[in-house]
């Protein structure tokens, strides 16, 4: 649990000091592709990836 959270709060902390909407989209699509490489071992993934 603690990986996304740090996934989290530097995806908040990329927004906070751009302002940039696109950070926030961006660092929001790279979680779901760590999730989907790396999720499978360790957490289901919503949705699921077979």
């Amino acid at each position: 649990m603690a990986s996304p959270l740090i996934g989290n709060g530097i995806m908040t902390l990329g927004y906070l000091l751009t302002f940039n909407p696109l950070t926030a989209i961006g660092a929001h699509a790279a979680l779901h592709v760590a999730s989907v490489l790396h999720g499978v071992d360790t957490t289901v993934t919503l949705p699921p990836h077979y």
